[in-house]
């Protein structure tokens, strides 16, 4: 038979071998031309990607000046410091982003008081710093009008309620007006007047004691109509009084342990002017949690001629 022959196994032979290469040219051809799919892909994708990148980054770059006009803009509207010859006025407002949610604003009113006012509202960063901006903008509104520390404090709770709902305008404020009265002309007096909403005590170092000045009210912006009570002290040569924002007692250091209120005391307690009293306090503060915060610092101490 011709299949026993060995001619056929001779063209048997080739034929596989011929259809094997055959074979062999086709998936190569076939694999270089997945290869060079693949790698059009991959250039296409690489670019993609280059161009989100790039995009991304145009991005982060707008956002960061945003951010830091946004941090100039809130740095800008911070009152300056009154001069007057019978109080001493020191600050310090560190936000713990670009940008923060604590305020505050001192001024003194058409009676000669001085009226101070801090605040602190809820959330970080743009958030609550956008907050802030509204809250600021419905204090100013009324700060020079108001009859009141308490007063004022009712009726930009009642702004926020009405004019802002559903924005979680909710915030905690401290506002006290310091009325300076005749002196002898040896000795300094002062009256203040005080309303709280939720907000930390003022800590007043008279001599050589330390009281809480506090009154128990509910947080600013969650419901219309609340009542906010006033407390009137009398403060005399030398006292100071320290007001300051949550974030200050809150910070915490690494082992998860707060800067806590007795600390604060503590260094409230050793006297000094009131820039003494702020520097010491950020110093520590520095000390004990670092000098990145959790929260937003804000320090305001007064001191009563000159203290």
């Amino acid at each position: 038979h011709v299949y026993e022959t060995r001619a056929f196994y001779v063209c048997a032979f080739f034929s596989i071998a011929a259809a094997s290469y055959f074979a062999f040219r086709l998936r190569v051809r076939q694999l270089r031309a997945r290869a060079s799919e693949l790698e059009a892909r991959v250039k296409e994708r690489t670019a993609e990607l280059t161009r989100a990148h790039a995009q991304l980054a145009e991005k982060d770059f707008r956002l960061d000046q945003d951010l830091a006009q946004a941090q100039a803009f809130q740095q800008r509207i911070l009152p300056a410091l009154p001069t007057n010859a019978r109080l001493a006025f020191a600050v310090a407002y560190e936000p713990a982003e670009r940008v923060g949610g604590d305020i505050y604003d001192i001024c003194e009113l058409p009676s000669g008081a001085f009226r101070v006012f801090l605040a602190d509202t809820t959330g970080h960063g743009v958030q609550a710093s956008l907050r802030t901006m509204v809250l600021k903008t419905e204090y100013d509104r009324r700060k020079l009008e108001a009859a009141s520390p308490a007063q004022l404090l009712m009726a930009v709770n009642d702004a926020l309620v009405t004019t802002f709902p559903g924005l979680e305008m909710r915030c905690s404020a401290a506002c006290f007006d310091i009325r300076l009265e005749d002196d002898d002309g040896h000795e300094t007096r002062a009256h203040l007047t005080y309303a709280n909403a939720a907000h930390p005590p003022i800590l007043h170092i008279s001599g050589d004691s330390l009281h809480e000045i506090y009154v128990r009210s509910p947080f600013l912006g969650m419901m219309e109509g609340v009542e906010i009570d006033e407390l009137s002290v009398p403060l005399a040569h030398g006292d100071v009084l320290v007001a300051y924002t949550d974030g200050v007692t809150e910070q915490e250091r690494a082992d998860g342990e707060p800067f806590g209120t007795p600390r604060l005391e503590a260094i409230v307690r050793r006297g000094g002017t009131a820039r003494e009293i702020v520097d010491r306090t950020l110093t520590a503060l520095k000390a004990f949690a670092g000098t990145a915060h959790a929260d937003d610092v804000t320090l305001v101490a007064i001191g009563c001629a000159g203290g």
